[in-house]
């Protein structure tokens, strides 16, 4: 599963594993005692089928500058997923690649997935009742904005430092937690990771159209 080798990407010896046969390299070692890698990769090719991985070109363990300027612990960008060092344990290294993977899913099966157009009218359905919870405790809420699926980094930055997630987890109108009401695409993406990672159960009681989503890529319908 493990191999060394060098590539353009680095000029020093790198080790490289695999997921599904999609490649999995890590340029930036992790603090091996917080998280073993291998045990994390491993763990994700279990549980994850091989069709959901299918056609990524690749995972990177590197640090990348964005990750400081940006806050992040993982992103998905030209059909790669890269996800930081800095990891604090295994559930964490866990979250960051199945939360970057669920994106990848829903770039590969768009159509699929968004094309019936069930989550986004659950979504905007949860946006309403959160619009309408937050307006009740006072706070001065853009409906427009609440109204759009798209990222947008004004309710962004209202929800987590206006608001505060902590709480916003008291109106959260139906989302299973303050990360997914960010987006359309985020919300997909939190619970697909709870899903796989977390409470299936709880994750299909709270959103059980993006359950059945899930379930018909896995050819459960």
């Amino acid at each position: 599963m493990e191999r060394h080798k060098t590539n353009n990407y680095s000029n020093k010896r790198m080790k490289e594993y695999s997921i599904h046969g999609v490649p999995f390299v890590i340029v930036h070692e992790p603090d091996y005692s917080k998280v073993n890698p291998e045990e994390v990769i491993q763990r994700v090719e279990d549980m994850i089928p091989a069709r959901l991985v299918d056609g990524l070109d690749g995972f990177y363990m590197a640090h990348l500058k964005e990750f400081d300027e940006l806050n992040r612990n993982a992103v998905f960008k030209d059909n790669t997923i890269y996800i930081t060092n800095e990891q604090d344990d295994f559930k964490d290294m866990l979250d960051d690649i199945v939360h970057e993977l669920a994106h990848f899913t829903e770039i590969k099966f768009q159509d699929h997935i968004y094309g019936d157009g069930e989550i986004r009218d659950h979504f905007i359905n949860k946006r309403y009742n959160l619009y309408n919870n937050l307006t009740s405790a006072g706070y001065d809420c853009d409906k427009q904005a609440f109204l759009k699926v798209d990222f947008n980094p004004n309710l962004d930055v209202f929800f987590h430092e206006e608001v505060g997630y902590s709480k916003l987890r008291g109106h959260l109108g139906g989302f299973p937690s303050p990360y997914s009401a960010v987006s359309l695409r985020e919300y997909y993406a939190v619970v697909f990771t709870d899903y796989f990672c977390y409470d299936r159960e709880e994750a299909c009681r709270k959103c059980p159209e993006v359950c059945d989503k899930i379930h018909s890529l896995l050819g459960e319908e």
